[in-house]
């Protein structure tokens, strides 16, 4: 069987032949003219099993498990904390309401540019960092372009089916390995849609 692939003695593959699939895409290749064998491919990948939630509670510290003196410690920097800030930001809860309909199934095909540029760019419920390199990718978009680009990176992270897992849709959207992403729409802001 003849792979399009040379043999890096002859640099033909007119001897080539498929010795053994492995795992994944890798496989086993020959040169049947020269006795060379090489492997093709990527082997599968292993997933380790993410743990459970109970897995994660059993191996969390329990109020009685922490050193006395560092849990008042604790109490107090919370007292501290309650007592200079002991409101939420009242415009956060109807932020994130907002931008959960904005993100959904239904709502994302229609979003304004405008709310998308702002989700972008607001300190509310989370401070994203400087944004020019989105905000200059956007400008040289225009704003439908741009508006088009980031609702096909939220609707990849959110709901993409390939590659199945999130962590890897996040991955591809931050490495730019998808034509999904887009320019500066990066860890905080996908961090954030998340």
């Amino acid at each position: 069987m003849a792979i399009d692939l040379n043999c890096s003695t002859y640099l033909i593959d007119e001897y080539v032949a498929l010795i053994e699939r492995l795992s994944g895409t890798q496989r086993r290749l020959k040169c049947e003219h020269c006795g060379l064998e090489w492997l093709r491919g990527e082997p599968e990948r292993k997933k380790i099993p993410l743990p459970t939630l109970e897995d994660i509670k059993k191996r969390s510290p329990k109020p009685g498990d922490v050193d006395p003196a560092k849990l008042a410690r604790g109490n107090e920097l919370k007292a501290a904390f309650l007592n200079r800030e002991p409101e939420p930001e009242p415009n956060v809860v109807p932020y994130w309401a907002k931008y959960q309909k904005v993100f959904s199934a239904e709502g994302l095909p229609k979003a304004d540019p405008l709310d998308l540029k702002g989700f972008a760019n607001s300190n509310v419920g989370a401070n994203p960092g400087s944004m020019s390199v989105l905000n200059e990718a956007w400008k040289e978009m225009g704003p439908e372009a741009g508006a088009a680009q980031i609702r096909m990176a939220v609707e990849y992270l959110l709901r993409g089916t390939t590659p199945v897992d999130l962590e890897d849709r996040l991955t591809a959207l931050i490495k730019d390995t998808t034509p999904f992403a887009m320019k500066g729409f990066k860890e905080s802001l996908l961090t954030k849609v998340l």
